[in-house]
């Protein structure tokens, strides 16, 4: 009798194939050498069972890319082993085909026999940090609230709460005073984000998030309070990358699949369900959200020239460490494809200074090198058709540019860009709203005067 742990079954054998195996020394393999993606397979079961309804199922044909997956899977393990000394033990990585809403590599633990290792942690929910913060922008875009240089004041403030004030930090613990939206955003500031919630209001938000299949909001809006845009909620990265594919999809949200077809014992073969797409946002939001995370300078004033995230081609890409270190997203996307990677540990230990951008960020730029050196294309975001406009704006005030400001283009919805004329630089002087008298006092700018503050 021969067992089979792929199948489950004790197989009988026949004379000759008993002889055969008489002579020969079995050599045992990790089971993920005769299984590819265990974590995947249960996955797909489990939909597959929906998908069949109680009937007997004979075969499931899947979305998986096995040879992507065996290849990506490499990457990762080569990319943590050098990350172990700052507690980062797990890690885990979804790729979403955006036409066809179909997951193509989910790698839910780098190790099936590791202590933790059954645990697909695509599945788990975690706190997603500024992860979140892409989608408060986009509300307050496409509801005409703000648009891509409208000056966000990154100063210290107190928000009303449900219960008493609510003052959030920056991640560096400085204050950048006025911030364009598109730095703002891609800089990954924690201040102008709260601002920008608390224009776009708690509730919309929250119904947006739900919306687009953040069904781990199970608490009121009012528990989660204007946190929730900095990624306060535990949700899973199967949910945040299902999410994000919004954007590289012109504002259509879909569930994802992650099986092709069940055929039954009986030969009846069941097709997956058609997609049912829900349009949440304008295909010009879409398209300048993804200009500005895919455009590298807004994010240089808080990661540097030299940061992992500077790719040599175009891609969208925003972080997320959670409070504490104890977590680390990234989620990164073209018109092609969504891919989102979580980097921390299951013991619920912090990583050791270990931000998104050098853990979570690392995994998915070899990953995205991997991908390039192998021939897949990495194509701009296509805005033909849309409604956009580009102006000539002041980079400080973000309002129309003059012959004594510092420019710089941007591009706009065609109903909703700056009109005015910039006011802040006049008679080669500085003048700023009173909002940031105190700001730039501290600072000490040498540019600017108590008396050439505009009040």
């Amino acid at each position: 009798l021969l067992f089979s742990a792929v199948s489950n079954n004790i197989i009988q054998l026949s004379e000759i194939e008993k002889e055969s195996y008489s002579n020969i020394t079995l050599q045992l393999q990790p089971f993920e050498q005769g299984v590819i993606a265990p974590l995947f397979c249960f996955y797909a079961i489990k939909e597959a069972e929906k998908i069949a309804k109680g009937k007997k199922i004979g075969e499931i044909y899947t979305t998986l890319d096995t040879e992507l997956y065996q290849k990506l899977l490499k990457v990762m393990q080569n990319t943590l082993s050098v990350m172990k000394e700052k507690n980062a033990l797990h890690s885990s990585f979804l790729m979403i085909d955006n036409k066809n809403m179909e997951i193509v590599v989910m790698i839910g633990s780098l190790d099936f026999f590791d202590e933790k290792g059954q645990i697909n942690a695509t599945l788990i929910r975690k706190q997603a940090a500024s992860t979140m913060k892409s989608f408060g922008y986009a509300l307050a875009i496409e509801n005409n609230l703000m648009h891509t240089s409208s000056i966000i004041p990154d100063i210290y403030t107190q928000f009303y709460a449900s219960v008493g004030k609510y003052m959030p930090k920056n991640y560096s613990e400085t204050y950048h005073g006025p911030v364009k939206l598109a730095i703002a955003l891609a800089s990954s500031y924690n201040i102008p984000a709260v601002y920008v919630l608390n224009n776009v209001g708690l509730y919309p938000f929250y119904s947006f998030l739900k919306q687009i299949g953040f069904n781990s909001l199970v608490r009121s809006p009012s528990y989660y309070g204007l946190g929730l845009i900095l990624g306060n909620a535990d949700v899973s990265l199967l949910e945040l990358a299902r999410a994000y594919t919004i954007f590289p999809r012109r504002g259509i949200y879909s569930y994802v699949r992650s099986v092709k077809k069940v055929v039954l014992e009986n030969k009846e073969v069941i097709y997956s369900p058609p997609r049912k797409n829900k349009k949440v946002l304008s295909a010009e939001t879409c398209y300048i959200i993804n200009h500005i995370l895919s455009e590298y300078s807004y994010k240089i004033p808080a990661f540097g020239l030299k940061s992992p995230l500077n790719f040599p081609f175009p891609f969208a890409t925003k972080t997320g460490t959670s409070k504490n270190f104890k977590d680390n997203f990234i989620v990164g996307y073209n018109e092609l494809y969504t891919m989102a990677a979580w980097v921390g540990n299951l013991y619920e230990k912090p990583l050791i200074e270990l931000p998104s951008v050098s853990g979570s960020g690392m995994i998915l730029r070899n990953i995205l090198l991997e991908l390039w050196n192998s021939g897949y294309p990495f194509p701009p975001f296509s805005k033909e058709g849309l409604n956009l406009t580009n102006i000539k704006i002041c980079k400080l005030s973000g309002e129309v540019a003059h012959n004594e400001c510092d420019s710089i283009i941007e591009v706009y919805k065609t109903e909703n860009f700056p009109k005015e004329e910039c006011k802040w630089h006049k008679e080669g002087k500085v003048y700023l709203p009173e909002i940031y008298k105190e700001w730039a006092m501290k600072k000490s700018l040498s540019y600017i005067e108590e008396s050439e503050i505009k009040i």
